[in-house]
């Protein structure tokens, strides 16, 4: 019971989660600076955007589970999925807004 291993684990949980949010802040900003300076491309990719960002992850949870198991590539595809889009979004709104002097 006193091994140490469970507090290795947390200790290296929080460093995990930030390199997950750090590949969907860098996804999502990126992704929403070329969406909001092509029009072609925003027209195309918004209805896929609001498409996913609409869904429920619960119910893409079993599809997860069903293509990458329960491991760690299905985690990072929920935080990456949980955070990125929102990202997204608000960089899209960001960038179109005019800037008033």
């Amino acid at each position: 019971m006193g091994n140490g291993r469970a507090a290795e684990k947390h200790r290296r949980e929080p460093h995990r989660v930030r390199d997950r949010f750090s590949l969907s802040a860098i996804v999502g900003i990126l992704g929403g600076v070329v969406l909001a300076n092509s029009r072609k491309t925003r027209q195309y990719v918004d209805p896929w955007v609001s498409m996913m960002y609409a869904t429920p992850l619960i119910a893409l949870g079993p599809l997860f589970i069903l293509w990458m198991g329960v491991g760690l590539t299905a985690k990072v595809a929920v935080i990456f999925l949980t955070a990125v889009f929102p990202i997204l979004i608000n960089t899209v709104a960001g960038c179109r807004v005019p800037i008033r002097s």
